[in-house]
């Protein structure tokens, strides 16, 4: 993900965030076509599978980028701690 390294991760965040919950409004209103009997309800079917797994892809992207952010706090916070050292002259 080459684009996406000097985009902040609050960013990143902000964009997978809406494609969760974008994808989890796609796949409840696909299901309801599945439940009401589509005319073609293989095709519907074989719809819902590939919702679900590209659903699953943004729910990793976006776990993924809650651990980036935490590591990162992690590390903001652990820098902090340090002891602050003078240098001699």
């Amino acid at each position: 993900m080459t684009g996406a390294i000097n985009v902040p991760v609050a960013e990143r965040l902000k964009l997978a965030r809406r494609h969760v919950a974008k994808g989890r409004q796609i796949i409840e209103r696909q299901q309801l076509i599945v439940r009401n009997g589509a005319l073609n309800n293989a095709e519907a079917l074989e719809l819902l599978v590939l919702f679900e797994t590209t659903q699953a892809i943004f729910e990793d992207d976006l776990d993924r980028l809650l651990r980036e952010e935490s590591a990162q706090l992690s590390g903001i916070v652990s820098a902090a701690a340090l002891p602050h050292t003078r240098r001699e002259t």
